[in-house]
């Protein structure tokens, strides 16, 4: 990599996100914005001027307005709209999501670095999952984008969630999904073993904005409840990463994880440390 520079901007932020982005002065650091309900901005950076030209790309994305509610707070106007009702319905059954997640420590463990949460994530409904893949152009192998991003919608369907939390905290995605009944988790989890070995070796290609994604899908595996992949993300216009990706189940909870490593080289490990936080992660689930 020596006398290159290049600059990869990957993901979108739906209207209702709240988000916050910051950006790490080392090389090649990925950095990704606190995102509670929308998605996640990731950055690959090298070279002054290209940090300044993600900063400014992050800054018109933080831009977006939302004219719904997403933190259950009340707004100037005295009403209580319904979203905000249903919100609160939501809320009060399945607040036992965000004690799922995963602790400050263990994200540290799992990303080699300190990591601090800023509070639990907003806990939605089970119809208004994650959609990173909004506004591409074209995008190849789409059986697959379940394999590359947590909780995406397309990836989930009509599967018969009814409440989900998640959040993204430096280069970690996670999250936690309540289904109707313990039947419906365990045939969804099936459902995605089955297609993540599908997806095995094969490349998930997002076209968007004149750059192409690259999301090579290798070493899936499965053992107790718990699904594994490695993805390995490159562009014409950044250095590769990789990330580990998991998913497990649990009584009527399905749960997932990205952990996101700059250096390709770290395979193994993004696999590992992604099935040891959904294991975790699984041992929180609620069962009565």
């Amino acid at each position: 990599m020596n006398g290159w520079t290049g600059v990869l901007v990957a993901g979108t932020v739906d209207c209702c996100a709240r988000t916050s982005v910051s950006l790490d002065s080392g090389f090649g650091r990925v950095k990704t914005g606190r995102v509670d309900d929308g998605q996640v901005i990731s950055f690959m950076i090298a070279g002054d001027a290209l940090r300044r030209a993600a900063a400014a790309a992050a800054g018109v994305v933080l831009l977006v307005s939302c004219s719904t509610p997403v933190d259950g707070t009340s707004t100037p106007d005295t009403r209580t709209s319904s979203a905000e009702s249903t919100q609160t319905q939501v809320q009060e059954p399945y607040a036992w999501l965000t004690a799922v997640l995963p602790t400050d420590s263990e994200l540290s463990e799992a990303l080699g670095y300190s990591v601090t949460v800023d509070g639990p994530p907003t806990i939605r409904n089970g119809a208004r999952l994650r959609n990173t893949f909004i506004g591409s152009r074209e995008v190849a192998e789409r059986d697959c984008i379940g394999v590359v991003s947590p909780l995406e919608t397309e990836a989930y369907g009509s599967a018969p969630l009814v409440a989900f939390t998640f959040a993204s905290e430096s280069a970690a995605t996670y999250g936690a999904a309540a289904f109707d009944s313990p039947r419906s988790a365990e045939e969804t989890f099936k459902r995605f073993s089955d297609q993540w070995r599908a997806c095995d070796g094969r490349t998930v290609v997002k076209s968007g904005g004149g750059v192409d994604m690259n999301y090579a899908l290798s070493d899936v595996g499965l053992a107790d409840s718990v699904t594994s992949a490695v993805v390995t993300v490159t562009s014409d216009e950044g250095s590769p990463v990789v990330a580990g990706r998991a998913l497990g189940v649990a009584h009527d909870c399905m749960v997932e994880v990205e952990l996101v490593y700059d250096d390709p080289a770290d395979r193994g490990l993004a696999a590992e440390r992604a099935i040891r936080l959904v294991e975790a992660m699984l041992s929180r689930v609620k069962t009565s």
